[in-house]
């Protein structure tokens, strides 16, 4: 069996950013509680307050400038070509890139203005007259980087804010096949992918349940279903993607968005679903055929099929045979019919695309790279 490795969310290990009232009380707390070593006691005065006042603000300033650097370190290279297509178009729908990059800089533009207000002071306290002004000294450098802190408020709550969501991406290995699931919200998809694979996804009764992208994993034995003379259980990655609605793309939520980011830069075949339950409705299965041209057309290099969902509902009605004639002559290719609930039905609708004559050529080159890999081992 070859073990599945999914390629890690980049942004998963991403810190909780923490809020600038925070920082400011942690970073002064650090410095009141530090005291410079190795002063004689033979020092002056002035000299040993000078040096207590000079390392405090040194302290303070190098506390925030370390966490400010790790806050814009520990975010991914936006210009990174290592960055898989996938985690940038999520990235983009959550904040424009410009957006990121705005805010990241702002943060690199006051770090410069704290450095520059730390090396003023300390001249100016190591160069003090009396020790009242070496304390005044620091107290202003403290009130003008706290002032610069404070005015990032806004840009550290926004980073924290879009830290949580980059941190709920999924896991993804972009070399494994990928069946994605496209259509309507409500038509089956969350419980096709509960059915085909070990993903626990969240499944309701009102459209627009799949909060988030799913991916699940599951294995094809392609030496049993391709008449190979030898077993062969290739790993395959089931995308559940929010229902994308039928209408301009300036005009869709970010779920939607997100849907076809993960259709565009992950799918090997795309399996449409067509709501059974309310498929024999002119204007719905009109609708929905809409939006099954319009994704063909805009991903033409991706093999795209389709199936009636909830195939139970629609032999109830006994007009399945109807339908399916309607949505052929449409769309000019046969369809599947599927019982979303039931697992037999679902793991035989994907062993059926899997045996697709297109998803076979891929699949095979698949195989045959896995074989290479192995044999030079």
């Amino acid at each position: 069996m070859v073990e599945i490795k999914p390629l890690a969310n980049p942004f998963r290990e991403l810190k909780p950013i923490v809020p600038a009232r925070k920082l400011l009380e942690q970073a002064k707390l650090r410095a009141i509680r530090s005291s410079p070593v190795g002063i004689s006691d033979r020092v002056h005065p002035l000299v040993r307050v000078k040096r207590v006042e000079e390392h405090r603000l040194l302290k303070f300033e190098t506390y925030l400038e370390d966490k400010l650097d790790e806050i814009v370190r520990s975010f991914p290279q936006l210009d990174d070509e290592g960055l898989h297509p996938f985690y940038l178009e999520m990235l983009q729908i959550i904040v424009p890139l410009d957006e990121m990059k705005k805010i990241l800089g702002s943060i690199l533009g006051t770090l410069r203005v704290i450095r520059q207000i730390r090396r003023e002071y300390v001249r100016k306290i190591r160069y003090a007259n009396r020790r009242s002004e070496a304390k005044h000294y620091r107290f202003q450098a403290v009130g003008r980087i706290s002032s610069l802190i404070r005015q990032l408020s806004t840009r550290l709550e926004m980073l924290e804010s879009i830290r949580r969501q980059l941190k709920r991406l999924p896991n993804i290995d972009p070399n494994l096949p990928t069946l994605c699931l496209a259509g309507y919200p409500n038509t089956g998809k969350s419980s096709f992918v509960r059915n085909v694979t070990r993903a626990r996804v969240k499944i309701g009764e009102y459209p627009f349940t799949t909060e988030e992208v799913h991916i699940g994993h599951c294995e094809i034995d392609i030496g049993q279903l391709y008449g190979y003379p030898i077993s062969f259980e290739l790993p395959w990655q089931i995308v559940d993607t929010p229902g994308i609605l039928d209408r301009p793309l300036e005009a869709r939520k970010a779920i939607e968005l997100r849907a076809l980011a993960a259709i565009e830069s992950l799918a090997s075949v795309i399996l449409y679903l067509f709501d059974g339950a309310l498929i024999e409705i002119k204007s719905v299965r009109e609708e929905q055929i809409n939006l099954f041209k319009h994704i063909k057309k805009i991903l033409p290099d991706i093999p795209i099929m389709w199936a009636i969902s909830k195939e139970d509902l629609v032999k109830e009605r006994g007009n399945l045979a109807e339908l399916q004639n309607i949505l052929e002559n449409e769309l000019s290719s046969s369809g599947l019919t599927i019982q979303t609930n039931n697992p037999i039905s679902c793991e035989t609708a994907l062993k059926k695309i899997v045996k697709h004559s297109k998803v076979r050529r891929l699949v095979e080159n698949r195989f045959l790279k896995i074989a290479e890999s192995s044999s030079s081992m």
